[in-house]
């Protein structure tokens, strides 16, 4: 952890030293808050502080005891740690020089000394080609980029059907660029070194230029032989990752069972939180994973099914260090499907998608019907990747629940065979209803206008009905788990028994028989409009 300045390690010390004297779960809730309060009260740590509050108490109320005096630990020592980068974060943010030049209220508000770039990586001596290797990375690293750019969709914001909570989806996260980038021009690059020495390298080893600036010229006609050895590769690497999962998964009674396996096992990682570009992490999230465990079977994978499987461990590792979620159904071959083929054909659909939402006759089922119709032009995937794009962009409007709901499962109720071909949509219609509980309680702790409230609640029953129908019942359970967290959250709030009264209200109307949208608008309308004026006038 980073040494702290003597005053601020007391200051530490000494609140740790009270949490032990906490005597319930709902006092160190009041101390945790308290302290926040204190510490973080200057203009630009707002976001932060709501964001650590809200995390904080997400988390008491899933642990017992000990490690609720854990995470509180926790949560004081990120915050006097992070508390000056986040000043000078949003002194960046603000963009005033006069600002960041004011002196600093605390000592460890004292700006670092910015570390210097880290020098390029050295090349070995005994390998004739790092050089070439090491420009080769750069230039395909750029063209990566850029093409990658195709899919950048700004985030949902309150309300919308498509508000997320955490990391935003893979693709559309802005440090995804620079990680399959650096996965490309990296591990990728290194394992297709026998197509690209034999095609590139030997044959050029004369004119194999030194400096970037020269490399475009260079590549001016190698680009496409150069692309291909990549995909070529990245084909391989798919199909033998698809095998050796095949393999893990096949059933144990086969004479020649293979030696690893995949099992379901409880996976225990950091929780990763950015704000204002500043990352931190605060406590943890507890998932289930497929992971590998060796048997004794000496005919396990062969060579090429541990590289698939080792290169593309190689990238969930990177994806974790930039605080990106990989979610299942990525793998080599959505990665070759990122990369192959002419991008303008994905341009010219999403930018048709994206017009006709400009139109005012245009209807959510013949968006849907449109969206369906490009499968036979692009890959599936690709396809599912643009719902994706509509959804976060248009939740709020023409492509919201109904209309996702529509594209992933149609009228059917099986919705076993739609999640091969739409992956992502499918995952993320069933993580709405924890999405959407979560957004009703930070529209209420925001004080957000009475509208914005009601929107979220419209969205809440819509949800509810909608995947009630699919019969998603373990989505809806975990969403209904979450109301647990509105009380500690709202236990200093000064309109307490009024949004725990909303909270009690929408949550019974969730799980009651049949959902009454217009009089429970109204009820949630007749308790908040008050608790809205006051915070107006309070403010």
């Amino acid at each position: 952890m980073t040494t702290l300045p003597e005053d601020q390690r007391r200051l530490l010390d000494g609140l740790l030293a009270q949490l032990g004297r906490q005597p319930d779960q709902a006092a160190l809730i009041h101390f945790v808050t308290e302290v926040l309060r204190s510490l973080l009260r200057r203009q630009g740590d707002t976001e932060f502080r709501e964001a650590i509050e809200a995390a904080f108490v997400e988390g008491v109320v899933q642990h017992d005891r000990p490690e609720q005096r854990a995470l509180a630990a926790e949560v004081i020592r990120v915050v006097i740690v992070k508390r000056p980068e986040i000043a000078r974060a949003w002194r960046a943010a603000r963009g005033g020089a006069a600002a960041a030049d004011a002196p600093a209220r605390r000592s460890s508000d004292q700006p670092d000394h910015a570390p210097a770039p880290p020098p390029p990586p050295v090349p070995a001596l005994d390998d004739p080609f790092a050089v070439a290797e090491a420009g080769l990375g750069r230039y395909l690293a750029e063209l990566v980029r850029r093409r990658v750019t195709a899919f950048e969709t700004p985030p949902a914001r309150m309300p919308s059907a498509a508000y997320r909570v955490g990391p935003p989806f893979f693709l559309f996260d802005p440090s995804f660029p620079d990680l399959l980038a650096g996965f490309v021009a990296g591990p990728l690059l290194r394992a297709c070194r026998d197509g690209m020495e034999r095609r590139v390298y030997r044959p050029f080893e004369d004119r194999i230029p030194l400096d970037d600036h020269d490399w475009a010229a260079f590549m001016e006609d190698k680009r496409e032989a150069v692309w291909a050895i990549l995909l070529d590769r990245l084909r391989k690497l798919a199909e033998a990752q698809r095998r050796a999962e095949a393999k893990q998964t096949a059933p144990e009674a086969a004479p020649a069972a293979p030696s690893y396996r995949v099992v379901e096992k409880r996976v225990t990682r950091p929780r990763v939180f950015k704000v204002l570009g500043v990352g931190f992490t605060l406590g943890e999230v507890t998932t289930t994973r497929r992971v590998r465990v060796r048997r004794p079977d000496p005919n396990a994978l062969d060579p090429e099914e541990v590289t698939a499987l080792d290169l593309f461990a190689a990238l969930d590792r990177e994806a974790e260090q930039h605080g990106i979620d990989l979610p299942d159904g990525v793998d080599l071959a959505l990665i070759r499907a990122l990369l192959a083929g002419d991008p303008r054909p994905f341009a010219t659909t999403r930018d048709a998608l994206m017009a006709l939402m400009g139109h005012a006759s245009t209807s959510g089922p013949f968006l849907v019907e449109k969206l369906q119709a490009a499968e036979h032009s692009l890959d599936p995937v690709l396809v599912d990747i643009l719902g994706m794009m509509l959804f976060t962009r248009f939740g709020h409007a023409r492509f919201g629940l109904t209309e996702l709901q529509s594209y992933c499962h149609g009228v059917s109720r099986d919705t076993a065979g739609t999640a091969p071909s739409r992956p992502f949509c499918t995952q993320e219609l069933a993580a709405r209803p924890g999405a959407l509980v979560v957004q009703f309680r930070e529209a209420m702790r925001r004080r957000a206008h009475a509208d914005v409230v009601g929107t979220t609640v419209a969205l809440l029953v819509e949800c509810w009905l909608g995947l009630g129908r699919q019969g998603l019942t373990a989505a809806l359970a975990e969403g209904l788990a979450l109301f647990d967290s509105f009380g500690p959250l709202f236990a200093d709030d000064p309109d307490r028994a009024a949004l725990i009264e909303l909270t009690r209200m929408v949550r019974d109307e969730l799980t009651a028989p049949t959902l009454g949208r217009a009089s429970l608008l109204l009820a949630v309308g007749r308790i908040y409009d008050p608790v809205a004026r006051r915070a107006t006038g309070r403010h």
